[in-house]
């Protein structure tokens, strides 16, 4: 929202006027003006104080400043009225606690991520979720990530094109390969829970090398051993178990590839650092009808505009012909 929540004060004050004497009627439309002002101030002092009665959990100054006051002017006339205005900003947090609903990521509300935010892998100091500065740094590192991916991706076409027509080994262009790479983070969703993750660790080139190729090699030797055996004598009798199996698995198509091998380190898995729900939901539990209300018809009654008439006939008696509300 924009504009802030509003509401406007008004009252049937001409027929009231109607049974007044003359006097009655000159000064009423400044009488009923400052009744229904001072109606608003007493509305917004209800608001406030409703505010800290526990409604809001441990209500800031932000929240308790949001409700302004407009005055009525008698100069209107039939729309004389005062407001009650909640600030712009204020506004779109206080819309979901008096109208209730789902909140999501793109509507407008508290501002800030804290509410979206459930679960932190630093918390604050008094086990609250939302660390400011790791919420900041957390984003800012993915942000910085991506865009240094992208770039990755483009370095890695123009070298594939430039070196299309060419024979040899090629340099390392995988984001593995990065001098001073390390894990980083990416946002999105695992095992059902959405928010950032840091990256596991992943093998280098020459480690995955070191741990998987060597296996895939024995492997290779091993089967040809039995098939060599095979075709000589046509069993594996006398032969280890280690190169019966191995034959076994590549006469199934199970033919273990260095291509096939996992790039991640071993017991190594992404770790969450902080956890997000897609909404938010609100009940609409801020009275502001009621609150409002109430402190309006507390104020505005046949005895408090009687009590105005009567100040303002004895202004206007005092500066007979100079009178000015």
């Amino acid at each position: 929202m924009t504009t802030g929540l509003s509401i406007g004060l008004t009252g049937n004050w001409q027929q009231a006027a109607a049974e007044l004497d003359q006097i009655g009627r000159q000064v009423f439309p400044a009488a009923m003006a400052g009744l229904l002002t001072k109606a608003a101030w007493d509305v917004r002092d209800a608001m406030r104080t409703y505010i800290s009665s526990g409604v809001i959990d441990k209500p800031r100054d932000f929240t308790k400043k949001a409700f302004t006051v407009k005055p009525a002017n008698w100069r209107d006339g039939d729309n004389m009225k005062a407001e009650i205005n909640v600030l712009p900003k204020q506004a779109e947090y206080f819309w979901f606690l008096i109208m209730g609903g789902d909140r999501h990521p793109q509507d407008s509300g508290k501002g800030a991520a804290n509410d979206f935010l459930t679960w932190s892998r630093r918390p604050t100091g008094f086990g609250g979720a939302y660390a400011k500065n790791f919420v900041k740094k957390t984003s800012h590192d993915n942000r910085e990530e991506r865009l240094a991916r992208r770039g990755a991706r483009a370095a890695r076409h123009a070298f594939a094109t430039a070196t299309a027509n060419t024979i040899g080994p090629h340099r390392d262009m995988r984001w593995i390969g990065r001098q001073g790479y390390k894990p980083a983070t990416f946002f999105g969703t695992v095992q059902g829970i959405e928010g950032y993750w840091q990256r596991p660790a992943r093998l280098t080139k020459e480690q995955r090398w070191a741990m998987y190729g060597k296996k895939v090699n024995t492997f290779n030797t091993r089967v040809a051993a039995a098939q060599r055996r095979m075709d000589r004598v046509g069993n594996l009798n006398g032969i280890k178990q280690a190169t019966r199996d191995a034959y076994e698995q590549s006469q199934q198509g199970i033919t273990p590839r260095l291509a096939h091998m996992p790039w991640t380190k071993p017991g190594q898995q992404a770790k969450l650092l902080l956890a997000f729900r897609s909404t938010v939901p609100y009940d609409a539990r801020f009275d502001y009808d009621g609150v409002m209300t109430s402190a309006f018809n507390n104020r505005v009654n046949d005895a408090a505009l009687a009590s105005s008439l009567r100040y303002h006939k004895g202004i206007f008696q005092t500066n007979a012909g100079r009178y000015a509300p």
